[in-house]
C-alpha cells in the first residue's frame, strides 16, 4: 500500500494490522538509479524515540528504476525472455493509462 501522501499514519496502521497477509507499507522514491525494492525500514518508535522492532516496516520502491524496466519490457515484441503477457479481457483504458507518462530530460 503506498503510505505517501496526507494519510501516512493510517496507511501504517492498515498495513501493521495485516501483515500477516502480506500487505505491506511501500513509498515511491524517485531518485535515478535506486534500486526497484530497498530493504524494509522499521518506522515505528516509542515516546523515547526508539525503534519498535515489531512495528510497521516500510519498503521504497525505486520508481524510475521500476517504470524504465517495464518499458523495457514493454518494448520486447517477441514471447521469451524480458516479454510481457497480458490478459485479452483488459479494456483500451489499461493501456492508456500503462503508458500515459514521457520521460523528461
Amino acid at each position: 500500500m503506498d503510505t505517501g501522501g496526507h494519510f501516512t499514519h493510517q496507511a501504517y496502521n492498515y498495513c501493521r494490522q495485516r501483515e500477516r497477509e502480506r500487505v505491506v507499507a511501500v513509498r515511491g522514491d524517485p531518485q535515478p538509479s535506486k534500486m526497484v525494492k530497498s530493504k524494509a525500514t522499521v518506522q515505528d518508535v516509542n515516546w523515547g524515540g526508539k525503534i519498535i522492532k515489531k512495528g510497521v516496516r516500510l519498503w521504497y520502491v525505486g520508481t524510475d528504476t521500476a517504470k524504465d524496466l517495464i518499458y523495457g519490457r514493454l518494448c520486447v515484441e517477441k514471447p521469451g525472455a524480458g516479454y510481457v503477457h497480458f490478459s485479452k479481457d483488459l479494456l483500451h483504458e489499461f493501456y492508456t493509462q500503462l503508458t500515459a507518462e514521457a520521460r523528461v530530460p
